[in-house]
């Protein structure tokens, strides 16, 4: 993951701050969960120069690079991650630099860019999206995950993680996407079938690495529906030469989503005051 700027909050010396970002060193369901998105991408990364955007803790570029990828940059706006990442993998074509996906700076063209469980923290994707655009080569793709937005559950449940400030559905994510590029491609994101159980739980104990993982084109309306994922993948081609103009489909979430958060947030103001009083004028 990646923010703007590393605020160093919460977590301290603790590079993955508090769990926030994912680290080989807890070989755990949430890890494997992401590392399988990097597998997935090594369908497209073989032989190609990859940008991993938001490299995080460096599991993912590594692994990359480890599986053919022509060259790999891991860009990620902590220091302290990168210095990490710097020590912890090591490979010929990889490397590592600091770098704010709100205004990406980057040298060279790349085949792939990786955005893994990074688009979420940022408060505007656009500028990021922009910049894949005029960095990817005309037959290059960019492969995006995402947490699913598909309901209040989701939704609320994404909006109490302090660290992610853009909590949008599928369809807006492909609105978006839509505008830079001339086709994206959605997959749903789930364990294999030995892992789930009657109910489609998944037995997040007996996941021992990421080939127990498994990603299946789906359409919008699938995805945007009740159709159990891990995370909303994308993946996107064609970087368009010019993006289209921004529309309201961009903009727009659920009336009954914003009315069910202005009730929440305004019973936890009475609780509070019902608790402590009216703030002093």
């Amino acid at each position: 993951m990646t923010t703007g700027i590393d605020t160093g909050e919460p977590g301290g010396d603790d590079v993955t701050n508090a769990g926030e970002r994912v680290c080989a060193d807890r070989a755990d369901f949430g890890f494997f969960a992401h590392l399988s998105i990097y597998r997935f991408a090594r369908l497209y990364a073989v032989g190609r120069d990859v940008l991993d955007a938001g490299c995080g803790t460096g599991y993912g570029a590594h692994d990359l690079a480890v599986a053919g990828a022509g060259s790999v940059l891991g860009v990620d706006a902590c220091d302290r991650a990168i210095a990490f990442c710097r020590d912890r993998y090591r490979h010929p074509r990889l490397a590592f630099a600091v770098g704010d996906l709100m205004a990406l700076a980057v040298t060279g063209r790349f085949d792939v860019v990786v955005c893994s469980n990074v688009l979420e923290h940022l408060p505007d994707p656009d500028p990021f999206l922009e910049a894949v655009r005029c960095l990817l080569r005309p037959d290059g793709v960019l492969v995006m995950a995402v947490p699913p937005v598909r309901g209040l559950g989701e939704w609320f449940g994404n909006l109490e993680n302090p660290y992610h400030v853009t909590n949008l559905p599928p369809e807006v994510w492909r609105a978006k996407l839509d505008r830079f590029f001339t086709t994206v491609q959605g997959y749903a994101h789930d364990a294999a079938p030995a892992l789930l159980d009657d109910d489609h739980r998944i037995r997040r104990q007996a996941v021992t690495g990421a080939e127990q993982f498994v990603f299946t084109a789906e359409s919008l309306e699938r995805l945007a529906g009740p159709l159990p994922t891990i995370s909303l993948v994308n993946v996107a081609a064609g970087p368009r030469a010019t993006p289209l103009s921004r529309t309201h489909a961009e903009d727009t979430l659920p009336i009954a989503w914003i009315e069910a958060r202005i009730r929440r947030d305004f019973g936890r103001l009475m609780a509070f005051k019902r608790r402590h009083g009216s703030p002093a004028a």
